[in-house]
């Protein structure tokens, strides 16, 4: 095992084709994991690229039916170090919503909670239902793109009710949110 530390970078891509991925992957070359949010990918696509995947794939959407909606995606660098394990979530009533794996002893959980359409009390229950600790693992790490506004917690200029809803849930698990210690008050 290595002793290097885990490099990942998120992104929401926003229904981005397929085919520009190389755009995204020569951006971020030295992460080891690449979490992509809002792909807006339907079963059974894949992007054209060397890198290992892992999808939930969206949903088709109603107007556009060439593409879909929701969709997350973790796309591996060949030369990462260690093993990822995907973990599987097709039993979840929640499973459009999140794609977890583990690396190392780190428990990763990436999440895409639309802005409109799921209630702030439905975008709880998602988190809610992700364990926060599995065997073999010391840290978790539970990230993507929440579109919960935290105000003066982060040192945003403005909150919405999607991030007073989550709120009491990061200080009830103990969370550490890095979005607060590493940028506060910068756009993320």
């Amino acid at each position: 095992m290595s002793n290097k530390q885990i490099q990942l970078t998120i992104f929401n891509i926003t229904g981005l084709r397929k085919q520009a991925i190389d755009s995204v992957i020569s951006f971020t070359p030295n992460s080891d994991l690449v979490f992509l949010v809002e792909t807006w990918l339907l079963s059974p696509n894949r992007y054209y690229t060397s890198w290992t995947q892992h999808h939930v794939h969206g949903i088709r959407s109603i107007t556009l039916h060439s593409r879909g909606r929701l969709g997350i995606s973790l796309l591996i660098n060949p030369s990462c170090p260690y093993h990822v394990y995907y973990i599987p979530n097709n039993s979840s009533p929640f499973s459009l919503y999140y794609l977890s794996c583990i690396v190392a002893n780190t428990l990763i959980h990436c999440v895409y909670l639309l802005p409109e359409k799921i209630s702030d009390a439905f975008a709880l229950d998602v988190l809610e239902s992700l364990p926060l600790h599995l065997p073999n693992t010391n840290n978790t790490i539970i990230c993507g793109d929440f579109n919960a506004r935290l105000g003066t917690e982060t040192g945003d200029s403005r909150c919405n009710t999607r991030g007073r809803t989550l709120l009491p849930w990061i200080n009830s698990n103990t969370l550490t949110l890095w979005n607060k210690e590493l940028l506060y008050g910068q756009s993320t």
